[in-house]
């Protein structure tokens, strides 16, 4: 059994494989981001770099998990409008449960089937 550290710690090594530009994964999102999400290569490329949450100090993470609360299952809906924002959502969802349904906007699912592909 994981503890709920380990699980967010688990979705921040994910993402930085998305934001990688030298990973499978990090080109597979480079590739498709900018037409689904509607933005320029420059722009995705700065998305991914600088503000998909990668990394977290321990008071960090502590804080994070310490907010989550406890639940028996999470299910999370994701909106399509901001694409960084799925491992937040994620991160967050698993902090409080082991078992998590993820939902993936249908317009805008990439960094969310790929952070699902990387666990």
């Amino acid at each position: 059994m994981s503890t709920p550290h380990d699980r967010v710690r688990a979705v921040l090594r994910a993402a930085r494989r998305i934001a990688d530009p030298g990973d499978a994964l990090g080109r597979e999102a480079r590739a498709r981001l900018p037409d689904v999400a509607r933005l320029s290569p420059a722009n995705v490329e700065l998305g991914l770099t600088r503000h998909l949450e990668t990394d977290a100090t321990a008071a960090e993470l502590d804080s994070f998990v310490s907010s989550a609360g406890r639940a028996r299952g999470v299910h999370v809906v994701l909106a399509s409008n901001v694409f960084v924002a799925p491992v937040r959502a994620l991160a967050l969802a698993l902090a409080a449960a082991e078992r998590v349904t993820l939902r993936p906007s249908r317009r805008d699912p990439v960094v969310a089937e790929l952070l699902a592909r990387a666990l």
